[in-house]
C-alpha cells in the first residue's frame, strides 16, 4: 500500500516537472514559478539563465536551483540576506510544485523543510557568478528510510540472502585454511632447466 502511494507521489511530481519549463496557464499567461527569468522579456533579458530541477532521495525531495548572479548584488544585500532571498525563492518553487501537483493528481502534496539552503557561488568573471543551490524537503506520505530499514531486517527473503552472502564470504582463502592453494614450485633461473 505504501509502495503504491510512494510511486504515485513520484509519478505526480515527475508529471509536474515534465511540463514545468516556461509553462503557460489556460488563460495564456506564463506560470509563475518564483524564478528571476519570469521578470522582464523572456528572450532578450539576461535573467533567462535561471532554472530548477528536482531529484528524489528516499523519502526526501531535493530541489536544485541554478542561476546567474551579479557580484555587486550579493555585496549590496550581503551574504545573509542573499541566503534569505534564496530561501524565499525555494518557498515559491515548492509552492508552485504543490499547486501544479494538486492540478495534475487531484491530491495535495506535503513538503516539509529538512534543513537550510546549501548554496555555492562560482565566479564566472569579475562581474558575474553562477549560483548553485539545493534544499531538501521531506515528502509526506512516503515510507521513511528508518521504517524501510526495519521492514528489510524483518523480511525472511532478505535475511536468507544476507546469510547466504555471509556464508559465501566465509569461504574465502583468508577466512578458511582448507581453501588455501598449494604453493607453486620456484621458477628456474637463467641457464637452469625446469624440472617440474
Amino acid at each position: 500500500m505504501a509502495e503504491n502511494n510512494t510511486l504515485d507521489i513520484v509519478r505526480g511530481i515527475s508529471q509536474v516537472m515534465a511540463g514545468m519549463y516556461d509553462a503557460y496557464d489556460p488563460e495564456g499567461e506564463r506560470t509563475k514559478t518564483g524564478l528571476k527569468r519570469e521578470e522582464g522579456h523572456p528572450i532578450y533579458d539576461k535573467r533567462v539563465i535561471d532554472g530548477f530541477k528536482v531529484k528524489f532521495d528516499a523519502d526526501r525531495l531535493c530541489v536544485n536551483y541554478h542561476g546567474e548572479v551579479l557580484i555587486k548584488d550579493i555585496h549590496r544585500v550581503g551574504p545573509k540576506n542573499y541566503e534569505r532571498e534564496l530561501e524565499e525563492m525555494f518557498r515559491d518553487i515548492t509552492k508552485f510544485i504543490k499547486k501544479e501537483y494538486k492540478i495534475a493528481v487531484g491530491k495535495s502534496l506535503t513538503l516539509k523543510d529538512d534543513g537550510p539552503v546549501e548554496a555555492d557561488i562560482e565566479r564566472m568573471s569579475n562581474i558575474r557568478s553562477w549560483v548553485k543551490a539545493q534544499k531538501y524537503y521531506v515528502i509526506g506520505g512516503v515510507v521513511s528510510r528508518k521504517n524501510d530499514e526495519r521492514e528489510r531486517e524483518s523480511d525472511p527473503y532478505i535475511k536468507s540472502h544476507s546469510e547466504a552472502i555471509r556464508k559465501f564470504l566465509s569461504l574465502s582463502s583468508k577466512q578458511n585454511p582448507k581453501n588455501r592453494f598449494k604453493q607453486n614450485p620456484p621458477r628456474p633461473g637463467l641457464g637452469e632447466v625446469d624440472k617440474g
